[in-house]
């Protein structure tokens, strides 16, 4: 993380070399870094939304400060990125009780403020993309580090659109043909496929099948590995062995019946 902000710094710099005189650039600034440390935030979505804010007024006030794209990597980085709720009291009680993590009416957002933020980042995104001076895999990380914030709040919610998602995922990976656009996928398919309508492997199959066409490898390697998975996951575990108590026991003369499996080893 210290290599790859010394890095987007060093990169500023020589793009627009701030001036001393921009007082008022480096008082907001400093303010944006005040809120970045979070000291006066009880919770996580609070602490987001504070500094998204407080960003986007530096954007706005400050179009010639190289520092604003530093502030939009910072604020959809992992834990950064708000959710957007209309309770955020009730929400992040819910998220840190087991017994509520999952029941999604504590989660309900505030939709058109969520819409606005996605307009407002594709344009700066777009505008960021059209500078010359920044590394590939800077460009590609921001856009995953978006979409991945959208996952985990969609997660929580148990909705998502996934027409959009791929269509985002699509466009990352024709962008950035050479670099790894397949993260915000790994989350949603592999640890949230219930969350997402994907856990029948045949829905799985029919999300994925898209990817398969895109120019960059990563992607296509990454859909070739899962699909290999649902292959597996189709077919019944062949499986005989001898039970405790003597019984010869075959997994596939089980078929239609709920069987339990306690796979453990030593080591």
């Amino acid at each position: 993380m210290i290599q790859l902000t010394s890095m987007i710094l060093a990169v500023l710099c020589t793009l627009n070399p701030l001036d001393a005189s921009l007082s008022a650039a480096d008082e907001a600034w400093q303010k944006l870094e005040q809120i970045a440390e979070g000291k006066q935030y009880t919770g996580a979505e609070r602490w987001g939304l504070a500094y998204r804010e407080a960003g986007l007024e530096f954007w706005k006030r400050f179009p010639d400060d190289p520092r604003r794209y530093q502030w939009l990597w910072m604020t959809v980085a992992h834990g950064r990125s708000p959710h957007y709720f209309k309770n955020i009291d009730e929400a992040e009680r819910a998220m840190k009780d087991p017994q509520l993590r999952r029941q999604t009416q504590y989660y309900e957002r505030d939709e058109v403020a969520r819409a606005a933020w996605d307009k407002m980042f594709h344009a700066m995104y777009a505008e960021m993309l059209a500078l010359p001076g920044f590394e590939e895999e800077f460009r590609s990380r921001i856009g995953r580090h978006h979409l991945e914030g959208v996952l985990r709040s969609d997660q929580l919610a148990h909705r998502t659109d996934l027409r959009r998602v791929q269509e985002e995922v699509l466009e990352l990976a024709a962008l950035f043909p050479d670099q790894r656009v397949a993260d915000p996928l790994w989350s949603t398919v592999t640890y949230a496929p219930y969350a997402f309508g994907l856990a029948h492997p045949k829905a799985m199959r029919d999300f994925l099948a898209p990817f398969k066409q895109s120019p960059n490898a990563h992607l296509r390697d990454y859909v070739e590995d899962k699909e290999r998975y649902l292959r597996f996951a189709d077919q019944p575990i062949d499986l005989k062995f001898t039970a405790f108590d003597g019984r010869e026991i075959d997994l596939v003369e089980l078929k239609g019946k709920v069987v339990f499996l306690n796979v453990w080893s030593c080591g």
